[in-house]
């Protein structure tokens, strides 16, 4: 919202570092309560200039096409909220890599050109259809224990992708899923 409830875009200009608050709503009020904000919504931010978002580990699901197209997104970063909605967070309370989510929307990261790193979250057990198809700039996937399902084309057209380790967790890797990774040389599956 334009108020910064849901969300806050600084560096005001073509391109913009997103922080996602890690409540919303307001304090003492009864009727729209201070909250956790658990999830984002589809194309929230769709096409948008973000170069970096910083998502509260309260979020549990992000929707279809939630960042597709974000073309200048490099930097997904986890925070533990110690603040208030639309006060600062401080890079000392940043962590690389996505919240603990539970479900990831189709194509939530679809042609996101700039991300050269990425950690799925243990607690997602499916890497849904296209979710980082042709991030192209990815150079560095982790993949940890939990996770089960890679879904059709999921890192489709990750050109700068060298290669893969799989948790021993994987039990189905569908069809195109690394179609086109075309640095890809190995793909090893853990025992």
């Amino acid at each position: 919202s334009k108020d910064g409830t849901y969300y806050t875009l600084t560096d005001g200009g073509y391109s913009a570092v997103v922080v996602v608050p890690g409540t919303h709503g307001k304090e003492n009020d009864t009727v729209t309560p201070l909250r956790p904000v658990k999830a984002i919504g589809e194309r929230a931010f769709y096409g948008r200039n973000v170069k970096a978002v910083s998502l509260p580990e309260s979020i549990v699901g992000i929707g279809d096409l939630s960042f597709a197209y974000c073309n200048s997104l490099k930097e997904i970063h986890t925070y533990t909220p110690e603040t208030k909605a639309g006060e600062a967070v401080t890079p000392a309370t940043l962590r690389p890599g996505l919240p603990e989510v539970k479900t990831l929307g189709m194509a939530a990261f679809y042609h996101c050109i700039s991300l050269k790193s990425l950690t799925i979250p243990a607690t997602l057990g499916t890497v849904p259809k296209l979710a980082f198809a042709q991030a192209e700039s990815l150079e560095t996937l982790n993949i940890p224990e939990g996770v089960m399902t890679i879904e059709e084309g999921a890192f489709f057209g990750c050109a700068s992708l060298p290669g893969l380790q799989l948790p021993a967790t994987i039990l189905s890797v569908e069809n195109f899923a690394f179609l086109g990774c075309e640095k890809m040389t190995f793909i090893k599956m853990a025992a």
